[in-house]
């Protein structure tokens, strides 16, 4: 029996909360050896295997460094120059790039190794951009613009996203690997209702996910003035806008019809959605990775058998009127998200059994590790 050939995966952020590479991870183990190369804040005591992966940890000495906008590059460069060495050390057969963060390796490497750039979002037009380190992002974008034409393969989320990439960087069309868990058979909970102090009656619409601008938190906030008072919303996660939206919310007195609740695992994201009645996705169209998001969330609450609400975009639109999902609604008006919401439940709104059907046999983690496994049969093929 042949030796198996090896793909290193490196991840700037956290792989234990990564559930897309940890699927990808995952399902390349099956077929080579794998490891996962990973540098985050998060740094004591991390893992070396994480559900059967092996998982090597970068340590950075610049990382209590203050975080102005220059020494935030001088990480970079350290993280660049020890991942390359960890690389090198490993001598993989394959690369496989997690975001604009680390395409840099596959200029380094491209004409050593295969190597598979894997893009989450549209770097070119992110909240990330705007929020965080203008000067470091249009870098990364740079050099994303080069080195995306270097590697041997892409993927990215969705079909939208993959056009404009072909598009943009006149490449081939990249393989769309959609970000869908695998689907488990929840039990029947209302850990929700519980923690919230919730009777029967009440009716809970749930989001689950950062507390960040773009994503629509305080418009969902405000949209509950007009929603019928049996109705409550449950915020499950954190972030820098947690205290405004608690403000906002004790301002128009809805403490007893909107709560919040700590962040929660990924094991326990779908069990939060199943204990909820309605699902809602309120992206703004603060730019086109938003505007063209079909995230996580969406694929879990449909696998619960939850109608979803969501921001009228092209990804969302296409899904939630072809199966039949919920409604959609302009972000931007609070009125049109709280006629949603009341029409959602006015009309005892849930999905046909025979829709789900169809869309659970089409989007679901099978079908898009085929995907994956196929694409690396082939470029495999073709060094």
């Amino acid at each position: 029996m042949g030796r198996r050939e090896k793909i290193a995966i490196i991840l700037f952020g956290d792989y234990i909360f990564d559930g897309r590479v940890q699927r990808c991870a995952e399902a390349l183990a099956e077929r080579y050896e794998v490891k996962v190369f990973v540098t985050t804040d998060y740094s004591e005591d991390y893992p070396t295997i994480f559900r059967g992966i092996d998982i090597e940890f970068i340590p950075l000495k610049s990382k209590n460094l203050p975080k102005h906008p220059f020494v935030q590059i001088l990480k970079f460069i350290e993280y660049f120059a020890i991942t390359a060495k960890h690389i090198k050390k490993y001598n993989p057969d394959y690369i496989h790039c997690n975001d604009v963060f680390t395409i840099l390796f596959g200029l380094m490497f491209y004409n050593q190794k295969v190597v598979v750039y894997d893009s989450h979002e549209l770097w070119k037009d992110t909240q990330h951009m705007k929020a965080y380190n203008k000067n470091l992002f249009k870098i990364m974008v740079f050099i994303e613009k080069i080195a995306i034409k270097k590697v041997r393969s892409v993927i990215t989320v969705n079909d939208h996203i993959a056009d404009i990439l072909r598009t943009d960087h006149d490449i081939e069309l990249p393989t769309v690997i959609r970000n869908i868990a695998d689907y488990d058979e929840i039990e029947n909970s209302d850990i929700v209702r519980e923690r919230c102090g919730l009777s029967k009656n009440e009716k809970i619409v749930l989001y689950i996910g950062g507390f960040s601008s773009g994503r629509g938190l305080q418009n969902v906030v405000k949209s509950f003035q007009y929603v019928d008072d049996h109705i409550v919303m449950v915020f499950v996660g954190n972030g820098y806008l947690n205290e405004e939206l608690i403000i906002l919310r004790d301002s128009l007195q809805l403490n007893n019809r909107i709560f919040f609740l700590d962040p929660i695992s990924q094991d326990e994201v779908l069990k939060y959605e199943k204990s909820s009645d309605l699902g809602i996705i309120s992206y703004e169209n603060t730019c086109l990775n938003h505007y063209y998001c079909l995230p996580n969330k969406f694929f879990q609450f449909v696998q619960m058998g939850k109608p979803l609400i969501v921001s009228n975009f092209p990804e969302l639109k296409e899904k939630v009127e072809e199966y039949q999902l919920g409604y959609i609604f302009d972000p931007d008006s609070i009125e049109d998200i709280a006629k949603s919401i009341n029409k959602i439940f006015s009309n005892d709104f849930s999905i046909k059994e025979e829709n789900l059907y169809k869309f659970l046999n089409k989007y679901n983690w099978e079908n898009e590790k085929k995907k994956l496994l196929l694409l690396y049969s082939t470029i495999g093929n073709n060094e």
